[in-house]
């Protein structure tokens, strides 16, 4: 190697130190950039050699920049919520501008804020792009060529119209059932708005209408209020009505009696029919079964009966067990119901006397129907299909009963729909507009069919309700999920009440959820998702080529960009209301800086030395 071949070894070597010197100070100067990838310095030789390897040139040393765009810099919490910070290996896919037709450029600065024009952009000016939800918060998604600008200068939200709602309550077991045979004037089921309901819960429904000049933000809500009201059941059923309260010692006959008129051999026979299938003639009824009144001790077996207890031990046993539930009720009254919901029960006297009507006796209360008389019916007929005419013609909406043999008679509940009356201009008025029937097991549930997904609804959908048939577009139809409505006794709980569904709203922020999304917060509680931004993956992103503003370039080296969601592909996740610091570590780059500055200092003195030498070689030519 000759000395002027050394002397450019040694200019090498300080021009790749002072490069790797500038690399050092530009990570440091971005030591506080966000997003921030640093480079550094690889260092080759470069050596000259004859072809057989028999002599060597002058060598060097190169300083090519290697960019750490895979290395993670740490991600901290900021107090905006349009930050966005990516833990993994994905990219940001922006441009310079919302109308620009030029390649895409990949970023991890996700300091994005709403520029004038609602466009979101991070501090660099770069326009943060994504994939668009439509008005039915379907999302378009697709390569680079679907990505559109995410833009949230949008117009407040219109209402939107409520599809569900859902109870999660208790309904107290111990309140007492209403017998509409007790009302003023005695009457049949529904029970309805002939007594108040002792629980009910009111939520608010919106139909959907645009607001505009004739509709206003008051005109799309709706209270729809949920009347509960325990009743004995709309089986067959018949009630004592004597002037004192029954209570079970007490005697049929004699002293202390609550039934004076009733004497020895009073008799009186219960018959049980069960009502005819479809199409079809009935079963047979059971053997009418006679009672005898006696003074002193019962005898179940043979229907003598001396007390209460005995005659309600009695009818429960009559037939085969399984037919009649009778009980005193909370005011002292005697209540049979039949077990079966579609059977009749008739009840006819013998003896001296009548002991089952008029005063001094059972006095059983007839039944209200068209001629009042002793055969009891049942008041609706769950096991049929309701019509027009029946009790509770809405009952298809109401949930399907899973039991409908013989279903718990102590557990029955009547529900109202109640709506404004359209007719009322105070608003205060309110009218039904939906009544059913639901019933509970002994152990608190629900008597009644899940759909497919495993949940119980009153159906307020496929018939929507009409909050005034003079208006047009007022309709809301919606399904109200049951599944939680348990019944248990010690009080009305009311552990949730919800429903979909918002009135216009002003929109209030924007915000990244940790899926990537893009969304607008309304006054009205309503958050929509906008955007979804994909994060661009690279198979060498080291190979990117950085531009201005942390941005960087797609390259052969990088490998072709791919398009992924956020926690796939390994693309990373994104943290919301975060940034990503740069990845420079400051002591590294400092003994970075220091190696460079040696290097540089030793490669000086080579240039000295060669310096020096030709100087003495050119003075020994003199």
């Amino acid at each position: 190697m000759s000395l002027f071949g050394s002397l450019y070894t040694g200019a090498a070597g300080m021009m790749a130190q002072a490069k790797a010197t500038s690399m050092v100070s530009q990570n440091i100067a971005n030591v506080s950039t966000t997003g921030y990838k640093r480079s550094e310095a690889f260092f080759h030789e470069l050596v000259t050699t004859s072809g057989r390897g028999v002599w060597n040139g002058p060598g060097a040393v190169k300083a090519t920049r290697i960019l750490r765009a895979d290395q993670q810099g740490l991600v901290q919490q900021s107090s905006s919520t349009t930050d966005a910070a990516i833990s993994g290996n994905g990219f940001f896919a922006v441009k310079e501008s919302p109308t620009d037709e030029s390649n895409f450029l990949y970023t991890r600065n996700g300091a994005f804020s709403e520029d004038a024009d609602g466009v979101m952009r991070n501090p660099s000016g770069l326009v943060l792009y994504g994939w668009q939800y439509d008005d039915t918060g379907n999302l378009a998604t697709g390569g680079l060529e679907s990505l559109v600008p995410v833009q949230v200068d949008m117009l407040d939200l219109t209402p939107i119209a409520t599809t569900q709602a859902r109870f999660q309550l208790n309904l107290n077991a111990d309140e007492t059932p209403v017998d509409p045979q007790f009302l003023n004037p005695p009457g049949q089921l529904p029970v309805g708005s002939k007594t108040p309901s002792p629980f009910s819960r009111t939520i608010r429904v919106y139909d959907g209408r645009a607001l505009g000049p004739t509709v206003t933000a008051q005109d799309v809500e709706h209270p729809v209020t949920f009347e509960f009201r325990k009743i004995v059941g709309p089986m067959a059923h018949f009630s004592s009505n004597t002037t004192t309260m029954i209570e079970l010692d007490d005697p049929i006959i004699g002293s202390g009696s609550p039934f004076p008129a009733i004497v020895t051999g009073d008799q009186f026979t219960l018959e049980i029919t069960p009502a005819a299938s479809s199409g079809g003639a009935p079963p047979p009824a059971s053997a009418p079964e006679t009672y005898t009144f006696v003074a002193g001790a019962d005898d179940i077996a043979n229907n003598q009966i001396g007390t209460v207890k005995g005659l309600i031990d009695a009818l429960n046993a009559h037939g085969n067990g399984s037919e009649l539930r009778a009980s005193l009720t909370e005011e002292g009254r005697l209540l049979v119901r039949s077990i079966s919901p579609s059977a009749t029960i008739t009840v006819n006297a013998f003896g001296p006397n009548n002991p089952i009507f008029g005063a001094g006796t059972l006095n059983i209360v007839q039944d209200p129907d068209n001629p009042a008389d002793f055969t009891f019916e049942p008041d609706f007929d769950i096991t049929a299909t309701p019509d027009a005419a029946s009790a509770y013609p809405d009952q298809a909406d109401f949930p399907a009963f899973a039991n409908t043999t013989d279903p718990n008679v102590f557990t029955w509940w009547e529900v109202s729909v109640m709506i404004p009356d359209p007719a009322d201009p105070t608003g205060q008025a309110r009218t039904e507009a939906r009544r059913g029937l639901i019933n509970f097991t002994g152990q608190g549930q629900l008597n009644a069919l899940p759909d497919a997904e495993g949940n119980i609804e009153i159906d307020l959908a496929t018939n929507p309700i009409d909050f005034d048939p003079a208006v047009t577009g007022d309709e809301v139809g919606f399904t109200v999920d049951i599944s939680r409505v348990s019944q248990w006794g010690g009080s009305y709980t009311t552990i949730t009440t919800a429903q979909n569904g918002a009135g216009a709203g002003q929109r209030t922020g924007v915000e990244f959820t940790e899926d990537g999304i893009v969304q607008a917060r309304y006054s009205n509680g309503v958050k929509q998702n906008l955007y979804q931004i994909p994060l661009a993956v690279f198979a060498n992103a080291n190979g990117l080529d950085d531009v201005a503003g942390t941005a960087f370039r797609e390259t052969a080296d990088s490998g072709e960009v791919m398009i992924a969601l956020p926690g796939t592909q390994g693309a990373g996740f994104v943290t919301a209301a975060a940034l990503e610091s740069s990845n420079v570590d400051i002591a590294d780059e400092f003994a970075r800086m220091m190696i460079a500055q040696r290097g540089y200092t030793l490669s000086s003195k080579v240039i000295t030395t060669i310096d020096q030498m030709t100087e003495r070689l050119s003075s020994m030519s003199r």
